[in-house]
């Protein structure tokens, strides 16, 4: 299932789907960036997150589907497979959620993900505003 809405906030997922909120941080001055993944349930309590240090990607965009990678791969390592993905970068969130190839230069990345989904019951993958992953 493949959706495209924008939320504003978040918002509780459905009884046993579990909402995974990741986004990144760039730092130039240390050639490094920083993913952040929260997993909370449907009551909104985190239960699990992730903090992982990389090389700083060649664009933002590019570090932003890396994250929503990495974010999809946490929640397989633990056995979530009904997951809502929240990420704040249009473009990324927009190219998986599009039936078309995603020819940019995150493009690989992108399609490795989506070829992911199809080890999950139930994963869409959202674009979200306001929202840390706090």
């Amino acid at each position: 299932l493949r959706s495209s809405s924008v939320q504003v906030g978040w918002s509780r997922p459905p009884v046993g789907v579990f909402k995974v909120n990741f986004d990144v941080a760039l730092f130039e001055n240390t050639g490094s960036a920083g993913i952040g993944v929260a997993i909370r349930d449907f009551d909104g309590e985190i239960i699990v997150a992730l903090s992982q240090r990389i090389s700083l990607p060649f664009s933002a965009e590019m570090a932003e589907a890396m994250a929503t990678h990495r974010a999809l791969l946490f929640a397989q390592e633990l056995s979530l497979y009904k997951v809502m993905m929240e990420g704040d970068c249009l473009r990324v969130v927009s190219a998986l959620n599009s039936l078309a190839s995603c020819n940019t230069m995150y493009g690989n990345v992108v399609e490795e993900t989506c070829r992911q989904v199809s080890n999950f019951f139930f994963a869409v993958f959202l674009m979200c505003v306001g929202v840390g992953i706090s």
